[in-house]
């Protein structure tokens, strides 16, 4: 058999076996992010609804997503400012905003909290994938729109991470809000799973993560590049203010909606770029020192009996700055 033939039987043989384990690699490693999120044992070491029962009552909502009933939180029911829906990061569950909607609800705002699909006290196997998010927070939105008693409520969207490419990506469904904070978050899915890939596979990274992109645009279509924060953005005109640090590890500096503010033509958009030393990464610019400190103490020294309320502080110049942004949008 002639020496080329061989070579390139050889050459396709190694490169079918290589693509077809990547993409086992990338299948299995993507099931493994969107499984279903339950509580699991450490959950006692954070605040829980427990911890603020007392003094913020809340009401059960029970929204249609799908095939499946997401759970969401109504605090501060009787708040006139308007209402602040918050949507988490990527496998956080609503008890890790109690913090905000405390501080929110002390400032005069009903606040609505809610699980995604796949995620702890909603239902599904598993969230499927970041565009999930999106449709879920359209879901929520289009349920409180019909409910008398919200007519004449503003609405306001305030989210961190994914939940911050939620918050305005959703703005493409022509829902009627008010004012958007995103902080710290990504554009499409398509760019956040290829830039994972990427963070863990060291030089194999550029291949890797652009057959994650094949893989995506194969398995969930044209919604992982049509679902784009930047674009859901441009087809409004509210205000919206847009933060980011300035080394934030998962994006491997700014964060990408930051980073695209050339390409956003919404002129009623704000920036704030967070580069203050400790404060300037995914999350730890809205937290205070002393948490930061208090983290690092626990970390080293293994404390059994964790400050809940410490641990996760938040710092008061942050809440007060996006309290300021949605009071003087909604005039």
């Amino acid at each position: 058999m002639n020496i080329m033939l061989v070579l390139f039987l050889v050459i396709l043989i190694f490169l079918v076996g290589f693509c077809t384990l990547a993409f086992c690699i990338i299948s299995r490693a993507h099931r493994e992010q969107f499984k279903r999120a339950d509580y699991d044992i450490n959950h006692n070491s954070s605040l829980t609804y427990c911890d603020f029962s007392l003094s913020y009552p809340r009401e059960t909502l029970k929204i249609p997503s799908g095939k499946y009933m997401l759970n969401g939180y109504l605090y501060g029911m009787e708040n006139k400012n308007g209402l602040i829906i918050l949507s988490s990061g990527h496998r956080n569950s609503t008890e890790a905003s109690l913090l905000d909607m405390k501080y929110f609800v002390d400032n005069g705002w009903m606040v609505l909290c809610y699980d995604y699909t796949g995620y702890y006290n909603s239902e599904g196997k598993n969230m499927t994938d970041y565009t999930q998010a999106v449709r879920d927070l359209d879901a929520v939105l289009s349920y409180l729109e019909k409910l008398s008693r919200f007519n004449r409520v503003p609405f306001l969207l305030y989210g961190h991470s994914l939940g911050a490419y939620v918050s305005a990506a959703v703005l493409k469904f022509n829902h009627k809000i008010t004012a958007v904070v995103a902080a710290s978050g990504f554009d499409k899915p398509i760019d956040q799973w290829n830039y994972s890939i990427k963070r863990f596979s060291g030089r194999l990274g550029t291949i890797l993560g652009t057959m994650a992109s094949i893989y995506l645009y194969i398995i969930f279509g044209k919604d992982t590049v049509r679902f784009s924060a930047v674009d859901g953005i441009n087809s409004t005109d509210i205000p919206l203010l847009i933060i980011s640090g300035t080394e934030d590890v998962y994006y491997g500096g700014k964060s990408p909606i930051y980073t695209k503010r050339n390409q956003i033509t919404n002129s009623n958009c704000s920036y704030i770029l967070m580069d203050k030393e400790r404060h300037n990464g995914h999350f730890d610019y809205i937290i205070t020192d002393n948490a930061l400190d208090y983290q690092k103490l626990c970390k080293d020294k293994k404390i059994s009996q964790v400050d809940k309320w410490l641990i996760m502080e938040r710092d008061k110049n942050y809440h007060d700055m996006i309290n300021k942004f949605f009071l003087s949008a909604k005039r």
